[in-house]
């Protein structure tokens, strides 16, 4: 996937050093075409960067204290996170109960004052997530056969 945004701009705006770790590292994470795990970002790079999960904990929770990532979903102990970056904006997840696929949905930003009036929330509401859970067209299919 395209690198949608510059990596060097993000870390110089957020008032972070550009250091190496962090730079391949956010690379990774701006090309990523879904929410990913520490875990995850530790396979795609330990065989192109000396760097231990450890660090890799710590830089994520620096990305995330600076809204340059957030917090997807913890799932089976497991923390996922997506880009915060401009062209990622907030929304909603499919999460298959089956393959545990996490699956991008559509933006509910449009309609998220519609949602909370429905809702009759009568709090400051300053965001809204929400999960869809169920069984993706793919192992949907491999069931049926």
């Amino acid at each position: 996937m395209k690198l949608c945004c510059n990596s060097k701009d993000i870390l110089k705006s957020s008032h972070l050093k550009a250091t190496e770790k962090r730079l391949k590292l956010l690379n990774l994470i701006l090309t990523r075409a879904s929410s990913f795990s520490a875990g995850q970002l530790f396979d795609d790079i330990q065989h192109i960067l000396a760097i231990d999960l450890a660090t890799i904990y710590r830089i994520l929770q620096i990305f995330e204290e600076k809204n340059i990532i957030r917090k997807v979903v913890e799932k089976n102990g497991v923390q996922y996170y997506e880009s915060a970056c401009e062209h990622q904006p907030e929304h909603s997840h499919f999460i298959c109960e089956s393959c545990d696929q996490i699956i991008c949905l559509k933006d509910l930003k449009e309609n998220e004052q519609d949602f909370i009036k429905k809702l009759d929330i009568p709090y400051d509401v300053s965001r809204i997530t929400l999960f869809v859970k169920g069984i993706c067209n793919k192992c949907k299919e491999s069931d049926e056969q």
